[in-house]
């Protein structure tokens, strides 16, 4: 990956902003001229001007603006920051690839964290994009029922007493009685109150623990305290559809607001049809939403419950169809038993999706767009390329103006990618609302790119190659992307937070 040293990066910035002589009389800090801004909240798709001063837009305009510098982005789409609801690649590391992807915000809702406060851990010295998690209630379980400390499914479990007594795997099949089911919603409390956005519940690794009497207080606390669920629901076969009525139920007894994680990769042969039960229950009021990536396959730990099931019908495949991330190679039924037995956190690719599956969601307006990038291990391995490409690849390819065969207009497509999961974020936290949108007074979190030349270019045998196009990427303002390079300097991320907060605070 290109990266830029301080001297190259003061070169980058003076070369691509024009610099004029600072007077009392300028109002802005930035200006963003001459580009063809999309915003769908506000139904605009014209050519506009932005001013930006303390993180935030405070001028959106048809006349020419003046400010102390200015980005020309005549050519160029001028659209609010990608906001990814579903990463666990929870690294700085991580974040340059999304950097290059053009999002300005990457959260890990689906599988969450806690406490809340480890997620800062991951992202040392400060992270280069707006991050933030969910509470998870994997890590909530394994502290209450297994009596082990774990924030993220990526760190190392450690025990929270007597050693003795831990059992890692607890949270995954124990079911909690009464008392434990009123603690861990408890700790839940706890965490949204640090700035949990909103609780993540992996409910298909933890089925066999999880009861009614514990889903059903989960969805409580949820509408409660206003805090969407981010699920993983349960699967069955392709085309069943029990996981997400299950779902649609527990979201319409409760008023809890539920979003479905990667939809079409969990009923596959039935998206079209869970489509629809979603556009059912959302026109009766049902508080619902879901997203897709745009890619035919998943990616797990091999040690995943899923894998002790049939998952040969689960997912209609073999093992020639499973890939082992670590060294590319496609497993055989020794292989898999090996790493299954002896590495049963190392990740796998399964190759199972269906492009007229995939197709169908990507078309989908009402469906929002997100990675579900897995945690990026090392600069020499592999990883699912969908933590690298999703959105210059979707982008690229759903777009009529820019894909022959696109589907949607380049509104509809930038709405699925900022103002669809940015009114989520909106609901969780009213200090959010900034976000997604390109209206005066939002967070100054830009992308900028180049229509012609967005691509996305990792693969499933190279997945490590950084996405193409977004010229210029800004977090509250500050480049993170300049001219197309990744800015290093010590304050371009230097703004970048852990939500819920607002630029300029």
């Amino acid at each position: 990956m290109r990266q830029l040293n301080n001297l190259a990066v003061l070169i980058a910035l003076l070369g691509g902003l024009c610099v004029p002589h600072f007077t009392l009389a300028e109002t802005h800090e930035l200006v963003i001229s001459g580009g063809r801004l999309i915003d769908p909240r506000h139904r605009i798709d014209d050519v506009r001007n932005l001013g930006i001063r303390g993180g935030r837009i405070v001028t959106v305009s048809q006349e020419p603006l003046r400010g102390a510098r200015e980005i020309d982005a005549r050519g160029l789409v001028v659209t609010p920051g990608f906001i990814d609801l579903h990463s666990h690649a929870i690294s700085r590391e991580a974040q340059q690839y999304q950097a290059y992807d053009g999002v300005t915000t990457a959260l890990e809702l689906e599988a969450g964290i806690f406490p809340i406060a480890a997620l800062a851990d991951h992202y040392r010295p400060a992270p280069l994009l707006h991050t933030g998690a969910s509470s998870s209630h994997l890590a909530i379980r394994q502290r209450v029922l297994g009596h082990v400390e774990q924030p993220h499914f990526t760190d190392i479990a450690t025990p929270t007493g007597n050693a003795e007594s831990s059992n890692p795997r607890a949270g995954f099949i124990v079911q909690a009685n009464t008392r434990q089911i009123s603690e861990m919603m408890s700790l839940h409390q706890q965490a949204i109150a640090s700035g949990a956005i909103g609780i993540g519940l992996p409910l298909d690794y933890i089925s066999r623990g999880v009861t009614v009497e514990e889903l059903s207080a989960l969805f409580d606390l949820a509408a409660s305290t206003q805090a969407p669920i981010a699920v993983h629901m349960r699967r069955g076969l392709p085309g069943d559809l029990s996981g997400l009525s299950e779902m649609i139920a527990q979201a319409r007894r409760s008023g809890a607001w539920v979003h479905i994680c990667h939809l079409q990769s969990m009923v596959m042969t039935g998206t079209q049809q869970a489509m629809d039960m979603i556009r059912e229950a959302v026109a009766e009021g049902v508080k619902l939403t879901a997203e897709a990536y745009p890619y035919n396959a998943g990616s797990t730990a091999i040690g995943a419950a899923v894998f002790g099931r049939d998952w040969q019908a689960v997912f209609d495949i073999g093992f020639n169809d499973i890939q082992w991330v670590a060294t590319g190679e496609r497993l055989t039924a020794e292989t898999f038993s090996h790493y299954r037995q002896h590495e049963p956190d190392g990740v796998v690719v399964h190759h199972y999706g269906d492009q007229t599956q995939t197709r169908t969601v990507m078309a989908a307006p009402d469906i929002i767009v997100a990675s579900d990038a897995m945690p990026l291990v090392d600069e020499g391995g592999f990883v699912h390329p969908r933590g690298i490409g999703t959105f210059a690849r979707f982008v690229s390819h759903y777009v009529d103006e820019w894909d022959a065969e696109g589907p949607l207009t380049a509104s509809q497509a930038i709405a699925k990618i900022t103002d669809l999961p940015g009114k989520l974020l909106a609901y969780t936290h009213e200090t959010l609302s900034a976000k997604g949108h390109l209206g005066e007074g939002a967070d100054a979190d830009i992308t900028i790119f180049d229509p012609a030349l967005i691509s996305d270019h990792a693969t499933y045998l190279a997945p490590l190659k950084h996405s193409t196009g977004v010229q210029w990427l800004l977090v509250c303002g500050v480049p993170v992307i300049a001219e197309g390079n990744l800015v290093t300097a010590p304050d371009s991320g230097g703004r970048a937070r852990q939500l819920p907060k607002r630029c300029g605070q």
